[in-house]
């Protein structure tokens, strides 16, 4: 998983400039050896949206996307086979 020092994978602004500001951004660094061995990806819905930012949808496996306040209507028609939607309802 990709996650900062203060165990987070975006910042509060849900950025993840940490990540593609890096000197070895060039490099893979055993990236496509990992996705070769995974079924899927999960991300929130704020790493969803800056994802979304990046033009072309840079994932090949299926992304589960945990959230609240998305609905499937919301998903880009050319995501709807990539992306599902996953609610998570905090209950107290």
């Amino acid at each position: 998983m990709a996650v900062s020092l203060d165990g987070f994978v975006a910042r509060r602004d849900h950025r993840i400039d940490w990540l593609t500001k890096q000197e070895t951004k060039d490099e893979d660094l055993g990236y496509e050896a990992f996705i070769e061995n995974i079924d899927g990806l999960v991300m929130g819905r704020g790493s969803y949206e800056n994802v979304l930012t990046f033009g072309d949808w840079p994932y090949t496996k299926p992304v589960v996307v945990t959230s609240k306040t998305l609905e499937e209507s919301s998903l880009p028609a050319e995501l709807k086979d990539k992306v599902q939607l996953q609610s998570w309802i905090h209950r107290s």
